[in-house]
């Protein structure tokens, strides 16, 4: 019965070094240090933002146009101006810890010597 598990365990032992080995070789074969299907979707992002045409709409809005769509973009500004002049972090608190043990003496223990 033993054997069997044992048996049973190198075999998977093996297949999983196999398919290790695999993957490792299949990598050594790239070209970049991006995977294929990540560098194809990095392509063709890129080349549907190149076919983006940008115009002045009006003060500090531009339109972006697309071959099936338009987009309108507002001021290009993502933060909105802030007047404090820094920003503090949260107070530190400090979080709920277990309460201390206190054991109990027998009453004919005699008590703790104090350092």
């Amino acid at each position: 019965m033993v054997k069997t598990y044992l048996c049973l365990l190198e075999y998977i032992r093996r297949k999983v070094m196999k398919r290790f080995q695999e993957r490792k070789e299949a990598c050594n074969r790239w070209t970049s240090e991006l995977p294929p299907n990540v560098k194809a979707k990095l392509v063709k992002a890129s080349e549907e933002s190149r076919m983006l045409t940008m115009l002045k709409a009006r003060n500090g809005e531009y339109e972006l146009l697309g071959e099936t769509r338009a987009y309108l973009t507002k001021a290009w500004c993502l933060w909105p101006e802030i007047t404090i002049t820094t920003v503090l972090p949260p107070p530190l608190k400090t979080q709920p810890d277990m309460p201390k043990v206190i054991r109990r003496r027998k009453p004919d223990e005699r008590p703790s010597q104090t350092r």
